[in-house]
């Protein structure tokens, strides 16, 4: 990228847009300090900045600075990124929120909500109840959806190895639903044909927070969209640029180790990227106070029979 040295908010600056690759970008906010990832990684706070940077050309707002984060991504930022709690004691707390303060158990209603829908208008061979969810954390969507979904079976792919480790063993858990915690765990970090997979196929594929920590939106896209089976649907959630416009400069969101925040029809175009169909985007804001856009998209080639024969 170009170097963005020295400008504030509203200046156009020539950089390299990670959606579409167009130059012109606006400097929606100018960040000078760092955040905790980077200060538990060592960076300095003396002459730091960051911007975040509103491309002109689709609205994608990119992540843009000039110091080295490798640092941050090296070290163990796992304890910092839950405040000290372990990950069974984060999955504990969060596990034992009311349902109307959990963004999980909204998400649970919200994709459950639509795949239902949408398997029961699939004309095709019904396809498998399983769930594999990419970045799976602390296990709590799984949990939920499993808790909601009775019969379905669910494998999580996750890189942090505390993570891995605590949903290989969610049954350990006190008070929690043998029916909902018998999770497959894949350490690393998810890639089409990944052998740990054995070209396994699934129903329904969930990026929950996980697309906007990558350089390239659209490539993790693709990559999880070859996992659907015939009639399987893709979920992916990201945080919503208007953050920028609504919640404080130190908002987590609005941190180092997120490389672009987006709205509907970014979303929608990193669907069309990877070479998927795009079936539904929204916005909301979750019940943390979170600003969210998500969408369900499925491969190009079941929407257009689905088309050809009329189905909705």
């Amino acid at each position: 990228m170009t170097a963005v040295i020295g400008h504030q908010p509203g200046d156009t600056v020539r950089v390299a847009c990670r959606l579409c690759g167009g130059t012109d970008q606006r400097v929606k906010l100018a960040i000078d300090r760092p955040d905790r990832f980077e200060r538990a990684a060592g960076i300095a706070e003396a002459g730091y900045r960051r911007y975040w940077l509103d491309c002109t050309g689709c609205g994608l707002l990119n992540n843009h600075y000039e110091h080295d984060l490798s640092a941050v991504y090296d070290s163990d930022y796992y304890d910092p990124a839950v405040e000290g709690e372990s990950v069974r004691e984060r999955f504990t707390r969060i596990l034992a929120l009311p349902n109307a303060g959990s963004d999980n158990w909204a998400r649970v209603q919200r994709v459950n909500a639509f795949v239902s829908a949408y398997r029961t208008a699939w004309a095709g061979t019904t396809p498998p109840a399983s769930v594999l969810d990419i970045g799976a954390g602390t296990g709590i969507f799984l949990y939920r959806y499993l808790e909601a979904c009775p019969g379905w079976s669910a494998t999580a792919v996750e890189p942090v190895p505390q993570a891995c480790e605590h949903l290989a063993s969610l049954a350990g858990v006190a008070g929690t639903d043998p029916a909902c915690t018998d999770v497959r765990a894949v350490r690393g970090f998810y890639r089409a044909g990944m052998p740990e997979l054995a070209g396994e196929r699934f129903g329904l594929v969930t990026l929950n927070k996980v697309v906007e920590h990558l350089p390239d939106p659209a490539a993790l896209v693709r990559d999880a969209g070859e996992a659907l089976s015939p009639g399987g649907v893709l979920y992916v959630e990201v945080p919503d640029k208007a953050t920028a416009d609504h919640r404080p400069a130190a908002d987590n969101i609005l941190g180092a180790l997120h490389f672009a925040l987006f709205d509907a029809s970014t979303l929608a175009r990193v669907f069309d990227r990877a070479g998927l169909a795009t079936l539904q985007v929204q916005r909301y804001t979750e019940p943390s106070g979170k600003i969210t856009v998500s969408g369900f998209a499925c491969r190009a080639g079941d929407f257009a029979a689905r088309c050809a024969s009329g189905g909705a």
